[in-house]
C-alpha cells in the first residue's frame, strides 16, 4: 500500500493540532502487551541520570535510555541579489527580542476589567463517585465551536476520572476500559513524567487526579485534544472546565480501540510539556508527543513514512490548517527529529532540551552549550545547524555502520528513508528551484561522468511576502505561540479637541485564535481600553477574542494587503493616553503576524515613518525592521558508493564543487523566523 493510500485508510485517526488545544494524531501500531509489565524498550530507554554532565563526546549515539510558573519546481526569475538595504542586525535583533508569554489570567484581569481571578478553584474540590454526572465545555475541532456535553464517570482510578457522554454506551467495553486506564496510571503517566516531567498538580482544582472526557462531536478528523484553557478560571476564559483534563473523541475512536494508549500518552506528555513550558513552539511540543507514544511502546506509523515521501517540508512549522492530511508529516518531522536527538545525546540531554525556558532550535543551542556537547567528528561545539545537517543526511542514508553512526537511528532502525524529490542527468536542471526553511531536497544526479556543478541560491528573504508601505522600515509584531507581544506609545492630547489616529496594518493571523488588538489607556497603563477599527471584528467562536480583535487576513483573501485604518480617539481628547497594539497568540500555529507602518495623529502634528528609529514607541516583542533576512543554506554531496558526506561551503548564496558518479545533493534553506520558500539554481559547468 502506497502512502497516499495508508494516509486515506487511516484519516478517521488523525487528531488534528488546534489552537485551543494541543492534541494527537495516534497512527500507530500497539505494541504494548495487555500486561501490568511494561516494555522492554521502556526500561531501557528511561533511566535515571541524576549526576550532572559537565562534558558530553559523542561516541557510540546510544541514549542510556512543580509548581506552575505564571515540491516542486517552479520557472521564474533569477534570484535577487543581496539587498544594500538589508540590516545585517535583523536576525540578531529578532534573536535577542524576549517574547513574553500569554497568560489568560494577567490578560484577562488587565483588558477585561477582572479585578481578581483566582489562581485555583480548590474550593471546588470534588470525590467522585461512579455515576456522577458532570457538564463539560467541549469543542469542535473542524468548525471552531464550542458545545456543552453532560457526562457520567465510569472509571474512578488512583490517578484518573474517566467520564463518558451519557447517551453512549460504554458499559459493554469496560473490560477493555478498564484495561486501557490501568496501563495509563501503571505506565503510561509515570514513564512521562520520569522522562518529560510532571503536570500542574495538584493543579487548577486542587484535585491530583486527572479527568478524561470520552465525548462524540468533537470533529470528524479529530481524535483527541488538550486544551490549556482548562487550566485557567471560568473568568479567565469562559470555556475552560477549571481541571487538568484532555478529551478523547467517540467518533473515531472506540473504547476498545488500540490507538487508545498513544493518544493518553500523546496528550498527557502536552499537559505536561504546558506545566513547564508553556510557549514552546508546536512543532517541539507535538515531536515530544510522538516521541512519548514511542517511548510507551507505540511504534510510528504512517506519519514518518509521510515525511520521508516528501522530505522538502519545513520543520520548525506547522501546517496552516492546523490539522488533518495536511498535519500528518509535520507529525512525522518532529518527531524524527526529536528521536534523532535523543539517540545521539541521550534522554539526559533530551529532557533538558523539552523542560528548557527557551523554545525551538535556541533552546537547542543552550542545551548544547551548557552541557558542552561537542561533535566527535570535528572536535568542535555542536551546533544546530550542524546537527540539523546531520539529520538531512540520517533520514537519507538510515545505516549506522556510515562514519561514526550518526547517519541512521540506532534506536528506531525501521526508520522510513527520505526519498530522492528532484533529478538530475548531465544537463542544468530547468529554471528556478524551492525549498522550504528546514525542509530538504534531496537530488539524485544520474550523470555517468564526473561533473562541475554550480549552485546559486537567494541571498534574503522576508518573515512574510511584504514591503513596507514605505520607504524601508517598519514595526512587526513577531510570531511565536502562547505569546503577548506588546507596542506602546504616550501622546499628549490635552491641547486638541478632536484626534483621530491614521495608520497602515498588514496582518496574517491564525483564523478565530491569535488577534491584534488596538488599545487606549488614560491612567498610565492601570487600565486599558479595547478599541473597535474599522477592519476589526468581535466574532468570536472560539472564546479567544477579547473585543474587537483583528484576525485572519488584511484585505480578506488569501493573499493579505496594506490596509489604512482611521481611528477617533475624540473621546479622549484634553488628556495624555498611551496607545497599544498588542498582539495575543493561543498555544499553538501562529501566522507570519502584523505589520504597522506611517502613524499619524495630524491634529497633533504627528507622523510617524520608522526610517529613523522606533519613533518613541516602546517595544515588548515588537521588532522595528525592513523584513529582509539574510537567507542561509545547508548544501551536502552524499556518495553511497564511498559512503562519504561532504558539506559544501557557500559564499554569498554561491559554490562551485565537483561530484563524482551517483552522487546526491542536498539542499537546504536555513533562515529561522520565516516560513517563506527559498529559491536557488543549480547549473552543469
Amino acid at each position: 500500500m502506497n502512502i497516499e493510500a495508508k494516509i486515506s485508510s487511516v484519516i478517521l485517526h488523525v487528531i488534528t493540532f488546534t489552537t485551543v488545544s494541543t492534541a494527537c494524531m495516534p497512527l500507530n501500531k500497539n505494541i504494548l502487551s495487555t500486561t501490568k509489565t511494561k516494555p522492554d524498550n521502556i526500561a531501557t530507554i528511561i533511566q535515571d541520570e541524576s549526576l550532572p554532565v559537565t562534558k558530553v563526546v559523542e561516541n557510540n549515539y546510544l541514549p542510556t535510555a512543580n509548581s506552575k510558573n505564571e515540491s516542486s519546481v517552479t520557472m521564474t526569475s533569477t534570484p535577487k541579489p543581496f539587498s544594500d538595504n538589508t540590516n545585517p542586525d535583523t536576525l540578531q535583533m529578532i534573536r535577542e527580542m524576549p517574547i513574553p508569554e500569554n497568560n489568560l489570567r494577567e490578560v484577562a484581569m488587565r483588558l477585561l476589567g477582572k479585578s481578581h481571578i483566582p489562581l485555583t478553584v480548590q474550593g471546588q474540590l470534588y470525590d467522585h463517585q461512579i455515576d456522577d454526572q458532570i457538564t463539560f465545555s467541549a469543542t469542535n475541532l473542524d468548525t471552531d465551536e464550542h458545545f456543552d456535553v453532560t457526562a457520567e464517570l465510569v472509571y474512578r482510578g488512583p490517578e484518573v476520572y474517566f467520564f463518558a457522554q451519557t447517551d453512549l454506551d460504554v458499559h459493554k467495553n469496560m473490560v477493555s476500559l478498564e484495561t486501557v486506564m490501568d496501563n495509563f496510571e501503571t505506565n503510561i503517566i509515570p514513564n512521562v513524567r520520569k522522562f518529560f516531567g510532571r503536570e500542574w498538580s495538584p493543579g487548577i482544582d486542587g484535585d491530583p487526579r486527572l479527568y478524561i472526557l470520552y465525548t462524540s462531536g468533537l470533529g470528524n478528523s479529530a481524535g483527541g485534544y488538550y486544551s490549556s484553557t482548562d487550566e485557567y478560571s471560568k473568568i479567565a476564559h469562559q470555556y475552560s472546565n477549571e481541571k487538568e483534563m484532555f478529551y478523547i473523541n467517540a467518533d473515531t475512536v472506540d473504547i476498545n480501540d488500540p490507538y487508545m494508549g498513544s493518544i493518553l500518552a500523546h496528550e498527557f506528555q502536552h499537559m505536561v510539556h504546558w506545566a513547564n513550558d508553556a510557549n514552546e513552539e508546536t512543532w517541539v511540543n507535538e515531536g515530544a508527543s510522538v516521541l512519548a507514544e514511542m517511548l510507551n511502546g507505540f511504534t510510528p506509523q504512517v506519519v514518518d513514512e509521510a515525511f520521508a515521501s516528501n522530505p522538502d517540508l519545513q520543520l520548525n512549522a506547522w501546517s496552516t490548517s492546523g490539522g488533518g492530511a495536511d498535519s500528518i508529516p509535520h507529525y512525522g518531522a518532529s518527531f524524527l527529529f526529536l528521536n534523532y536527538f535523543l539517540d545521539r545525546f541521550g534522554d539526559q540531554a533530551t529532557r533538558a532540551l523539552i523542560s528548557h525556558t527557551d523554545s525551538g532550535f535556541g533552546a537547542m543551542d543552550q542545551v548544547f552549550s551548557k552541557m558542552n556537547i561537542i561533535d566527535a567528528n570535528t572536535g568542535e561545539p555542536m551546533t544546530v545547524m550542524s546537527f540539523f545537517a546531520d539529520w538531512l543526511i540520517a533520514n537519507y542514508i538510515g545505516d549506522t555502520s556510515w562514519s561514526d553512526g550518526r547517519y541512521g537511528y540506532h534506536n528506531y532502525p525501521d526508520a522510513p528513508l527520505a526519498t530522492s524529490n528532484k533529478t538530475m542527468g548531465c544537463n542544468s536542471l530547468s529554471g528556478k528551484l524551492t525549498v522550504h526553511q528546514y525542509g530538504a531536497d534531496y537530488i539524485e544526479t544520474l550523470c555517468d561522468l564526473p561533473t562541475l556543478v554550480s549552485f546559486t541560491g537567494s541571498n534574503q528573504i522576508g518573515v512574510a511576502n511584504v514591503r513596507p508601505h514605505s520607504d524601508k522600515f517598519m514595526f512587526w509584531s513577531n510570531r511565536h505561540d502562547s505569546s503577548d507581544t506588546k507596542l506602546t506609545k504616550a501622546f499628549d492630547l490635552t491641547t486638541v479637541t478632536t484626534a483621530t489616529l491614521n495608520y497602515w496594518a498588514w496582518w496574517s493571523l491564525e483564523a478565530n485564535y491569535d488577534y491584534v488588538y488596538l488599545l487606549v489607556s488614560t491612567d498610565n497603563g492601570d487600565t486599558w481600553q479595547i478599541i473597535e477599527t474599522p477592519h476589526s471584528t468581535d466574532y468570536n467562536p472560539s472564546g479567544n477574542n477579547l473585543g474587537w480583535g483583528y484576525n485572519d487576513n488584511s484585505g480578506k483573501g488569501q493573499q493579505p494587503q496594506w490596509i489604512q485604518e482611521s481611528v477617533n480617539l475624540s473621546e479622549f481628547t484634553g488628556q495624555t493616553i498611551l496607545l497599544r497594539f498588542e498582539y495575543i497568540t493561543d498555544a499553538a500555529i501562529n501566522n507570519p503576524g502584523f505589520m504597522l507602518d506611517d502613524i499619524s495623529i495630524r491634529e497633533i502634528g504627528y507622523d510617524e515613518d520608522f526610517e529613523d528609529g522606533d519613533g518613541g514607541w516602546q517595544s515588548n516583542g515588537w521588532v522595528r525592521f525592513d523584513n529582509t533576512l539574510p537567507q542561509s543554506w545547508s548544501l551536502q554531496l552524499v556518495n553511497q558508493k564511498s559512503q562519504e558526506v561532504t558539506t559544501v561551503e557557500l559564499t554569498n548564496g554561491k559554490a562551485e564543487f565537483y561530484i563524482d558518479v551517483g552522487t546526491t545533493i542536498v539542499v537546504a534553506a536555513t533562515t529561522p523566523y520565516t516560513t517563506e520558500l527559498a529559491s536557488y539554481y543549480i547549473e552543469i559547468r
